[in-house]
């Protein structure tokens, strides 16, 4: 559940308070109002003003069995071309699985799928359609930030002026150096609410996570999966380009496969006090904004913790290949000298 008001969303100190509120029954007298509304047709004709689409692509679309099998028969008429559908029937139950789409053995249909046909690009959806992965004609998953980079790079070239993007903690330094040379680049604290709140606050034009959730000034900043799964369609066309030719024209990144960290909920702040005393020591430069980063001179890496689970989040990028291993030597020493053990 999000919470909005005034497009400002509910995070941190600013829930604490509310929740405060609600326990305390501090509340305001007086009568509201309950209206019910069919909002998808007015949705559909929303993203019809919004985005164009020709057709030029195949494409395959996974549901997941979640909210934008609801939403796609109202908007299906916009997409044109040729798509193939995989589990577009809403099902509370998603299927018997959950609806994620990064977990990778959800995504084995719709890599078959892009196989078997020979399908430009897949898309996937989660249970609530607040997010979208994109799956390149190989059957490969296309990190966050590597859909961040493109939207910045065809917001700039379509509209022929630079643009301003929020990246979160995780994303890539060296898409942001790319993307520097065509847009103002901010960052922000992980997670929805954050990135929403700097939208709203900067006047960003895009701004996208690294789990899939893409914000954009011109749609209310709204985390809308399927209009950021639409959009790119039309920037691809518009651009005249293939998803594969897009792809070639950003920088070779060397990120690690983002591990997580089993960690009970009073233990979280105990272990980063822990890694920050232990790097400070060794005079590693951090930035502790977001859990701990080391930045190290051939990369970085960073532990943050989890909002949502019972976990750390562990990411890692080098500047080379071998740079990469250096920093994982140096993130698997930072985790050994840690107490893990009331874990």
């Amino acid at each position: 559940i999000k919470l909005f008001m005034n497009k400002h969303a509910f995070s941190d100190e600013s829930l604490a308070q509310l929740i405060s509120r609600i326990l305390q029954k501090h509340f305001h007298d007086g009568k509201g109002k309950l209206k019910h509304v069919d909002f998808l047709p007015q949705y559909a004709t929303i993203l019809q003003n919004t985005v164009s689409i020709e057709g030029k692509f195949r494409i395959g679309i996974d549901f997941l069995n979640g909210a934008a099998a609801d939403a796609f028969p109202h908007i299906a008429h916009l997409l044109n071309g040729e798509y193939y559908l995989l589990n577009h029937h809403l099902d509370q139950t998603f299927g018997g699985f959950a609806p994620d789409p990064t977990y990778e053995p959800r995504l084995e249909a719709l890599k078959s799928l892009i196989a078997e046909k020979q399908l430009d690009f897949g898309i996937v959806f989660d249970g609530d359609m607040d997010r979208c992965v994109i799956l390149d004609n190989k059957g490969r998953m296309m990190a966050g930030d590597t859909l961040t980079a493109l939207y910045a790079y065809f917001a700039h070239k379509l509209e022929n002026r630079r643009v301003k993007v929020i990246w979160d903690s995780k994303s890539s330094n060296l898409f942001i150096k790319w993307a520097k040379t065509f847009a103002d680049c901010l960052i922000s604290i992980t997670g929805h609410s954050n990135i929403y709140n700097l939208l709203q606050q900067s006047s960003a034009d895009i701004a996208g996570e690294c789990s899939g959730h893409y914000l954009f000034h011109d749609n209310n900043g709204i985390s809308d999966g399927l209009y950021a799964a639409l959009r790119l369609i039309s920037n691809l066309e518009k651009a005249n380009m293939t998803l594969t030719q897009a792809l070639d024209i950003l920088p070779a990144i060397w990120v690690a496969e983002p591990r997580t960290i089993a960690c009970l909920e009073e233990d979280k702040q105990r272990v980063i006090n822990q890694l920050t005393h232990v790097l400070t020591r060794q005079g590693i430069t951090l930035d502790l904004s977001d859990g701990v980063k080391a930045c190290l001179s051939c990369g970085w890496w960073m532990i943050r913790p989890s909002r949502t689970e019972e976990i750390l989040r562990v990411s890692a990028e080098g500047w080379t290949d071998q740079g990469l291993e250096t920093v994982k030597e140096h993130l698997n020493a930072a985790i050994a000298s840690i107490d893990l053990s009331n874990n």
